[in-house]
């Protein structure tokens, strides 16, 4: 991103947030997380390209996704295979006992030997040492659970990915309306119109069938990532419960900064 539009985006984030950036430690890594019922419904969530090398180390993102925020000229939506959390569910033993060896001491938390959630970096370094396929083979033993929102791991492009902004000031959804009054109001104090509009999608009332809800810093009832240590930052959901969006501070663990 330019300079110029991170700023903008840095002072417009710091109105949702009620408190600048800079009060969030600048070291730690941030992720935004897309899940709700259209994730699976649409059941992307299982397609194996999710599980191809170059997406799971990181080296391509997955730039083809039938996700969209709102449906109006904004950028579409990109995620990120390595940094996304997986699901394996394997109860009948249908893998591999050595896979399933080689999984258990990978995941982030887990239940059961044969079942547990894993970031796919990881899963893609296990995947490596055996035969890929096994896992793109055996259907219902996998899926993503929480698809990480492309970015660069710093708060400001998290929330950027989370509101489905693109990487520069043309990039932008194209919307005239209002947001929710209360939103309404605090978006004035941002200068550029298009960014603000934009922002207005992300503030909606969560049952006006327009935009998103910001639904500030609640939890989503998911404590897991809380549990591994995460904080979330902002949320973001629709009335239905098809699109909920979490930006969160990854604790050192979900960052991969520290061993098991």
């Amino acid at each position: 991103m330019s300079p110029s539009w991170n700023d903008q985006l840095a002072d417009a984030f710091s109105i949702l947030l009620g408190h600048p950036l800079s009060d969030h430690d600048p070291q730690a890594e941030y992720a935004a997380y897309y899940s709700g019922n259209f994730l699976s419904e649409s059941e992307f969530n299982r397609e194996p390209v999710w599980l191809e090398p170059e997406a799971l180390s990181g080296e391509a993102v997955l730039d083809d996704t039938p996700f969209l925020l709102y449906d109006q000229g904004e950028p579409a939506i990109e995620l990120s295979a390595a940094g996304s959390l997986f699901e394996i569910w394997d109860p009948d033993g249908r893998l591999p006992a050595a896979l399933h060896a080689d999984l258990a001491p990978a995941y982030f938390s887990s239940s059961h030997a044969r079942t547990g959630l894993i970031r796919g970096r990881d899963l893609g370094a296990v995947l490596a040492r055996h035969d890929a396929a096994l896992l793109a083979e055996a259907p219902g033993t996998w899926s993503v659970w929480q698809a990480r929102m492309a970015s660069d791991g710093t708060l400001v492009d998290a929330l950027r990915a989370a509101v489905g902004l693109g990487t520069g000031p043309d990039l932008v959804a194209e919307f005239d309306g209002e947001a929710e009054e209360e939103w309404e109001q605090a978006l004035a104090a941002v200068p550029d119109e298009r960014l603000r509009n934009h922002l207005k999608l992300a503030c909606q009332d969560g049952w006006s069938g327009e935009g998103l809800a910001y639904a500030g810093s609640e939890p989503d009832g998911e404590p897991i990532l809380e549990e591994q240590g995460c904080e979330t930052i902002a949320a973001w959901e629709d009335g239905s419960g098809q699109v909920d969006i979490r930006v969160l501070r990854l604790s050192e663990l979900l960052a991969g900064r520290v061993a098991r």
